[in-house]
């Protein structure tokens, strides 16, 4: 056999080879992506686990304190169906003192805060990238205390929407950032639990 022919031997041979496994690991994608996640845990030593594995690092916290972080920052979370059980129970009375005898402007006043949760929830993912989720959590807590007040304060019926508005804004951005803030301070054992 010439050197040539060697050559191309061998790199048939490789190839087929190459082949073969592909073809396996396409058959079973499953192992190939547990032995390349193995393989990186190897290199890449993290506080992880392979689905089969369990990981022996455990996260030192005080139970407490995560518990009760997480139950405030899901209060945004909870503002959301709240604000729709207070407007539905304030109808008589703003129905009456502004004088709304046209059902699009009672509808219109029951959903408004919609279009700023819409906004809110829009902002709140880039604006927690630049400000930070407890930051921008304060913020929608001042929105909803600010636009409580404006709401009771209200002498219009277009300024008592502007402050719905506003105040849906507030709840749009809590509703985002609450379960994002409390995945971020849990420890992994309890974080599905205090998400969800």
């Amino acid at each position: 056999m010439t050197r040539s022919n060697v050559v191309k031997t061998t790199a048939s041979n490789y190839f087929q080879a190459l082949v073969k496994s592909w073809l396996l690991r396409v058959a079973d994608p499953r192992s190939t992506i547990t032995s390349a996640l193995k393989n990186f845990q190897k290199q890449n030593p993290m506080i992880t686990a392979t689905q089969t594995e369990a990981s022996q690092l455990k996260a030192d916290y005080h139970r407490g304190y995560v518990w009760l972080i997480s139950v405030v920052a899901a209060m945004g979370g909870l503002l959301f169906g709240w604000d729709w059980v207070v407007i539905g129970g304030a109808k008589p009375f703003f129905q009456r003192y502004f004088e709304l005898t046209n059902e699009a402007q009672i509808g219109w006043v029951n959903s408004c805060a919609l279009i700023g949760c819409l906004f809110g929830a829009l902002m709140a993912g880039g604006l927690s990238d630049k400000f930070g989720r407890k930051r921008l959590l304060v913020l929608a807590a001042l929105l909803f205390a600010v636009t409580s007040l404006g709401n009771a304060l209200a002498n219009s019926f277009n300024i008592f929407v502007f402050w719905r508005i506003l105040g849906g804004v507030g709840i749009g951005l809590a509703s985002n950032l609450s379960p994002m803030y409390i995945a971020e301070i849990a420890p992994a054992q309890v974080r599905g639990k205090l998400v969800s």
